[in-house]
C-alpha cells in the first residue's frame, strides 16, 4: 500500500483531481458518441460471446479469409452475415467489426488499468477508515446501552451494522 501523505490525502486536492478527470471522461464519451457503442443488459453482457481469448483475434482473421477463399461451402450461413446478398455469406460486416474491436483494444486496455487503480485506491482508502472506525464501533456499541449520549451519536451506525447482522440472523433461519 503506498504511502499517505498530506498531499495524497487532501480532501480539496483529491477532489479536485477527480473533477478534472470526470470533465475529461466526459469528453471521452463525447468523442465516443459519434461512433455509437453498443450498449448490452447485464444479462446480456454475463453471456454474451463476445468474450476473446488472447490472440483470437488471429484465428477470427484466418476463418474469414477461408470463407472468402472457399464461398460456396458458407452459403447457409449468408443470412447471418449483416451484408447484402442472401446466397453469398459477405465477409465485409464481420471484418469490419473486427476491425472496431482492433481500434477499442488500445482504449479498452488503458480504461482497465484506470479503472483498476481507482478501485485500488478506494479499497486502501476504506481499509484505512476501517482500520479506525470497526475497532472505534466496538467501543462505542458496548459503552452505548449505559451511555445515552453517546447511544444517539452512533446511532446511525448502529442501526446500519445492526440491519445487516439481522438479514443475516433471518437468512439462518430459513
Amino acid at each position: 500500500m503506498r504511502a499517505r501523505t498530506k498531499k495524497n490525502t487532501e480532501r480539496g486536492g483529491v477532489e479536485e483531481a477527480v473533477s478534472e478527470a470526470r470533465r475529461a471522461l466526459g469528453l471521452v464519451k463525447s468523442a465516443l458518441a459519434v461512433v455509437g457503442l453498443a450498449r448490452l443488459t447485464a444479462e446480456e453482457r454475463r453471456v454474451s460471446p463476445g468474450r476473446l481469448r488472447e490472440d483470437e483475434t488471429s484465428a477470427l482473421a484466418t476463418i474469414l479469409d477461408t470463407v472468402d477463399a472457399h464461398p460456396e461451402l458458407f452459403v447457409s450461413l449468408a443470412d447471418r452475415d449483416g451484408g447484402q446478398d442472401p446466397h453469398t455469406l459477405e465477409t465485409a460486416p464481420a471484418r469490419a467489426a473486427l476491425a472496431r474491436l482492433a481500434s477499442f483494444e488500445p482504449l479498452a486496455a488503458d480504461l482497465e488499468a484506470l479503472l483498476t487503480s481507482v478501485s485500488d485506491d478506494r479499497l486502501a482508502s476504506a481499509a484505512f477508515v476501517k482500520s479506525v472506525t470497526v475497532p472505534a464501533y466496538g467501543i462505542a456499541k458496548a459503552n452505548a446501552p449505559v451511555n445515552p449520549k453517546l447511544r444517539k451519536s452512533i446511532a446511525g451506525a448502529l442501526d446500519f451494522y445492526g440491519k445487516g447482522a439481522r438479514t443475516r440472523a433471518a437468512k439462518k433461519t430459513k
